[in-house]
C-alpha cells in the first residue's frame, strides 16, 4: 500500500520520500514508441523532448512528465513504472485513479545501431596510456582493436559506440618506443 498504506495503518512503515531525479537517457529512448493500454484498449505514444519523456493518450492533450527517485515517471493524476523484458526491450504499467493498465508496444522496440568503425577511425585509439600503476597500450590491426596492459598480452576488444574522445578520457599519451612502436602486434 506504500505511503497511503501508512495513513489507514500507523503501525505501516511510511516507506522514504520520492524526490525529483534525471531519467537515464537510454531507458526514455527505449521507451519511445506507441503503445496501447489494456484492459481499457486506450492508445499511448510516448515521445523523448529533451531529457524528458513526453506522453500523449489518443484524443488527449500531450504532457511531459517528471521522474522520481523509486525510478517513475509520473504527472499528477498519473504514474508509469518501467520494466526491461527478458530480451531487453521495456515496456510499462501505467497507474491512474487507483487502475493499472499494462502496456503492449504496438511498434517495434528502437533498434541499437552497431558503430562500426573504419581502419582508420581505429588507427586514431593507437598509442600508450599512462593508467594507475601500469601503462596501456592500445592498437589496431585491420578492423580490429587489440590492448595489452602491461605486456600481459593481447586482447581484441570490441567498440560499443563511437567515443573518439576515448584516449583523452583513459590518459595523457606516452611517446610511443622507438624499439617497438605502439601499434605493432605483440
Amino acid at each position: 500500500m506504500g505511503q497511503i498504506g501508512h495513513v489507514l495503518d500507523p503501525s505501516l512503515p511510511t516507506g522514504a520520500p520520492r524526490i525529483a531525479a534525471t531519467a537515464d537517457a537510454k531507458v526514455i529512448d527505449a521507451l519511445v514508441g506507441r503503445y496501447r493500454l489494456q484492459p481499457i484498449d486506450l492508445g499511448i505514444d510516448l515521445r523523448r523532448k529533451g531529457n524528458a519523456l513526453i506522453t500523449q493518450a489518443d484524443d488527449q492533450p500531450e504532457f511531459e512528465g517528471g521522474y522520481d527517485s523509486s525510478g517513475d515517471f509520473y504527472s499528477l493524476e498519473a504514474l508509469l513504472r518501467h520494466k526491461r523484458k527478458a530480451d531487453g526491450t521495456y515496456t510499462f504499467t501505467w497507474f491512474q485513479l487507483g487502475g493499472a493498465c499494462e502496456a503492449a508496444r504496438i511498434t517495434p522496440a528502437p533498434v541499437a545501431i552497431k558503430w562500426t568503425p573504419s581502419e582508420a577511425q581505429l588507427k586514431n585509439y593507437d598509442g600508450n596510456y599512462l593508467a594507475p600503476g601500469f601503462v596501456l597500450r592500445v592498437f589496431s590491426a585491420g578492423t580490429k582493436l587489440f590492448i595489452d596492459a602491461a605486456n600481459q598480452g593481447a586482447l581484441e576488444v570490441q567498440p560499443s559506440k563511437m567515443t573518439p574522445s576515448l584516449p583523452k578520457q583513459l590518459a595523457p599519451r606516452l611517446a610511443s618506443s622507438p624499439t617497438r612502436p605502439a601499434n605493432s602486434l605483440p
